[in-house]
């Protein structure tokens, strides 16, 4: 079937988290996303998603508003936890997808109300943007966070190429692809964990560079993009570092303990890693100034 997979059940495994995704209520399979495909993995699950294709339950429909990206997606709280609606509850009440996660730690659901069997198969369930809120939610217990960010690891060292939109993310991983020893992470979001030191794995959430790899690396330093009229490394202070990281972070602000978590995991990045303005020009004299600096 081209890129896509079937699977009544599936766990995929996104910055060394395992979701296990199990169809609920149907028989029949999944079909998976072909950026997805590699992340699908054996691993026994951190977290567990039930998944149901039917009208959404009329309680979750309701409560108390706490965050809204509109018109994309919105955030409810009620009794029981927290609920997930695709489609600000402004713009569309009977939401299309919405994603229930319960305080008391049980497995999470998802309920599809608007969707298509595509060859029989049921719609992948995590598609985006609940695949992107769910790991920017769940991120901070496993001392990690997704930033906006293009990454490789290049003979066993890990650079994080941090940036906003335009900044070259996508270019930076184009220059490192097919050298020796490297591999392209990921060309736009990639995750960063405190496990035993620093490590980043590639997402399958790429860019304009279609690469997702759901690889991982030791972190080496992390640099800032900027272009330029020339290749040059400038370090920068542990505010601006801690400041840059926050706008180019996919964070939880809808949660308070996972914002703490998050900004203590900021700090000790900006202290335990070398954190560096890299400007640059789209030539492979980059890789070279960014191997000699680590090497250095």
């Amino acid at each position: 079937m081209g890129g896509d997979l079937d699977r009544t059940e599936l766990t995929v495994a996104i910055g060394g988290i395992a979701l296990n995704c199990r169809l609920a209520g149907e028989e029949g399979e999944f079909h998976i996303l072909a950026n997805h495909r590699p992340f699908l993995c054996e691993s026994d699950a951190d977290l567990v998603l039930d998944c149901w294709y039917r009208p959404v339950p009329e309680p979750l429909l309701q409560g108390e508003m706490v965050f809204d990206t509109q018109p994309l997606w919105s955030l409810h709280r009620i009794e029981e936890g927290l609920v997930w609606r695709q489609m600000s509850a402004a713009v569309q009440p009977n939401s299309q997808r919405v994603a229930f996660l319960p305080s008391d730690g049980d497995a999470m659901q998802v309920y599809t109300a608007s969707f298509r069997q595509r060859g029989g198969l049921w719609t992948y369930p995590i598609h985006h943007p609940l695949d992107k809120f769910l790991y920017s939610h769940v991120l901070p217990r496993w001392q990690g966070l997704a930033c906006h960010a293009s990454s490789v690891e290049d003979n066993g060292r890990g650079f994080l190429f941090v940036g906003v939109s335009e900044a070259g993310k996508s270019t930076m991983a184009g220059l490192w692809h097919g050298r020796e020893g490297v591999q392209v992470l990921s060309d736009e979001r990639t995750v960063v964990r405190l496990q035993d030191g620093w490590r980043i794995y590639g997402t399958p959430w790429h860019g304009t560079f279609p690469v997702y790899s759901p690889s991982s690396a030791p972190l080496a330093a992390v640099l800032f993009l900027k272009q330029g009229p020339e290749n040059r490394l400038v370090s920068v202070s542990r505010s601006d570092a801690a400041k840059r990281l926050m706008v180019c972070g996919y964070l939880p602000y809808w949660s308070v303990e996972g914002m703490d978590a998050s900004l203590d995991l900021l700090d000790r990045l900006t202290v335990q890693v070398p954190c560096l303005e890299l400007t640059f020009v789209p030539d492979g004299r980059v890789v070279d100034l960014v191997r000699s600096a680590a090497e250095g």
